[in-house]
């Protein structure tokens, strides 16, 4: 019996996410919190039990057996999913479930497959984060796929706020009033970008959280999370870098130096911002390259 694990990360939203040039667009925030993959190959299928699979992870497997030439029943396999990404929030739950299937099968089947297809086979199930590049990328999460690379992520750690809610990506994509909404962001949303791929490449931390900060800003318009302005304003006084958000989720995450020593004071002073909230969760992360790893 073959056996075979994988693990991709998700994701503290997008460091910034608009129209711009014409493409629908985000810039990935990838982060330490990861979705597991495991995947047995058998010889014979009375070696494996049966196993569930949600609907989007189970049509990622039928895509990428499809795309080989083969089919379900062509292969005796299980994959089993855990996942440490909460669900719902816009922290790439199920791109992270669906991203890791399509590479675990060519992983363990031992069979090619390019990332650009990867993001391919991704997005004909569902609008999909950039995360399966090891770059931090512009990537079109609707249609196109990847647009540029970026570079490589430099040393930021991100204190991940999860106010409780949740929403449902998909219906959020069909707004009719979407694009719309985004076009008339276009030239911050353009200075944003610009300021991210600026302190990417520089490894200036700054940058990117005046970037994030100003996408997160100008999203106020198409998803209002009516405690950011005021998590921003505090957050600047502790030293932080910026904040940035899930575009269509719930989650902020607040933009730390390395080594920052006043995060239980920020934690601290964000409760007090959501006052008695009860499903208020921190998670304390950083940001990683994207891609898969095999654990």
């Amino acid at each position: 019996m073959k056996k075979i694990a994988i693990k991709i990360p998700g994701t503290c939203g997008e460091l910034v996410q608009g129209i711009y040039e014409g493409n629908n667009f985000q810039v990935t925030c990838p982060i330490e919190l990861f979705s597991y993959i495991h995947l047995e190959l058998a010889d014979s299928n009375k070696d494996l039990q049966n196993f569930y699979l949600q609907e989007k992870s189970r049509q990622a497997l039928i895509s990428t057996l499809n795309y080989f030439g083969l089919s379900e029943k062509d292969v005796n396999l299980k994959i089993e999913i855990f996942s440490e990404i909460p669900l719902a929030k816009g922290m790439g739950s199920s791109s992270a479930d669906i991203i890791g299937i399509i590479l675990g099968v060519s992983f363990l089947l031992k069979k090619k497959i390019s990332i650009d297809e990867v993001a391919k086979l991704a997005l004909a199930i569902e609008p999909t984060d950039g995360i399966m590049y090891k770059d931090i990328v512009c990537f079109d999460h609707l249609k196109k796929g990847l647009l540029e690379r970026i570079g490589q992520p430099p040393l930021l750690d991100i204190l991940v706020i999860d106010p409780g809610g949740w929403v449902d990506t998909l219906e959020f994509n069909q707004r009719e009033d979407l694009v719309k909404l985004r076009l008339k962001n276009q030239k911050d949303i353009a200075q944003a970008l610009e300021l991210v791929k600026k302190g990417t490449i520089e490894k200036n931390i700054k940058l990117i959280g005046e970037g994030a900060t100003l996408s997160a800003l100008c999203n106020q318009k198409i998803l209002f999370k009516k405690e950011l302005e005021e998590v921003i304003s505090t957050s600047y006084k502790r030293g932080v870098v910026g904040v940035n958000v899930a575009h269509s989720g719930v989650v902020l995450g607040v933009l730390l130096p390395p080594n920052y020593s006043e995060i239980e004071n920020l934690k601290k002073e964000i409760v007090k911002i959501y006052k008695n909230n009860k499903d208020l969760k921190f998670y304390e992360t950083k940001l990683i390259g994207g891609g898969g790893r095999i654990v």
